[in-house]
């Protein structure tokens, strides 16, 4: 290579070092180390909490447990930057609706290097274990972690990142990962679960549902004799069906192998699969 070129890629270079130590002083030299630990709970009267929305910048850990104190409360425990903070010291509930917003908002970091995990520890606790009508939880550019959710009506959405369930239970339920795995055990109600980027695993499923993933494989552990909808567009399929199922296989795949037991037809239960490049399996 040429003098003049090695000049040339030089000079690029410290541009990029200048613009690298702009963005630096333009957001005060900070790398990400100046979250607070932050640690509030919120109490209400028994029976009081009814929706509950969370739209979180951060990783979490979501517990729903039954209250031991006869009363409802939300307690938050993790770092957060000094914004999120302010919105949280103005968290209230009103008319039965609790808004956590766990947001950056719109600070604009040229480099923000972290060396400490956002990763927060929620903990809901309701007197009543079916009191909670609408459960609307959205984590994005992160890792959930949901564990005994009971909701009349339920959606969970990650834009980038892991979605790991343990015991939900909910009417409707709406998982929506957009690129990011879904695992799930024991998951109870009438599920729509789709995956635009990832794979999808639930164990113990009960209820109608429906199953879609553009690329990823699905696999469903069915709980209890249902209907299934299940689709992979790029990817495999595979079911273990509940002992009890005796209704209707209906499986085509556009491009990939097909193994499944002879249909019953003694329910109107479908099991519905569909691939478009990939295997279906039905144990």
């Amino acid at each position: 290579m040429s003098t003049t070129k090695w000049r040339g890629l030089g000079f690029i270079g410290l541009i990029l070092v200048i613009i690298g130590f702009a963005g630096m002083a333009f957001n005060r030299f900070e790398f990400g180390d100046d979250l607070t630990v932050y640690n509030k709970k919120w109490t209400f009267e028994p029976n009081t909490l009814h929706t509950l929305n969370i739209n979180s910048d951060y990783s979490a850990d979501v517990n729903f447990i039954e209250s031991t104190d006869g009363t409802d409360s939300i307690a938050l425990d993790g770092p957060l930057e000094n914004q999120t903070i302010t919105f949280m010291e103005q968290a209230t509930l009103n008319n039965g609706t609790f808004d956590m917003n766990l947001t950056d908002g719109d600070t604009i970091r040229f480099f923000n290097i972290s060396f400490q995990p956002k990763k927060l520890k929620i903990t809901v606790s309701v007197t009543d274990p079916n009191q909670l009508q609408k459960v609307a939880l959205q984590f994005n550019s992160n890792n959930a972690n949901i564990k005994n959710l009971t909701a009349k009506n339920t959606s969970i959405i990650t834009h980038s990142g892991n979605l790991s369930l343990e015991s939900i239970t909910s009417e409707q339920l709406l998982l929506d990962v957009k690129s990011g795995n879904i695992t799930g055990h024991m998951i109870n109600g009438n599920t729509t679960a789709a995956s635009n980027s990832g794979n999808i695993r639930l164990d113990d499923l009960s209820g109608n549902s429906t199953i879609s993933a553009s690329s990823g494989n699905i696999r469903i552990i069915q709980k209890g004799a249902a209907s299934l909808n299940l689709s992979a567009s790029s990817g495999n399929v595979t079911l273990t069906p509940d002992v009890d199922f005796k209704g209707t296989y209906d499986l085509q795949a556009s491009s990939g192998s097909v193994q499944s037991p002879e249909s019953l037809r003694q329910s109107d239960d479908l099991i519905k699969i569909r691939t478009h490049s990939g295997n279906i399996t039905v144990k």
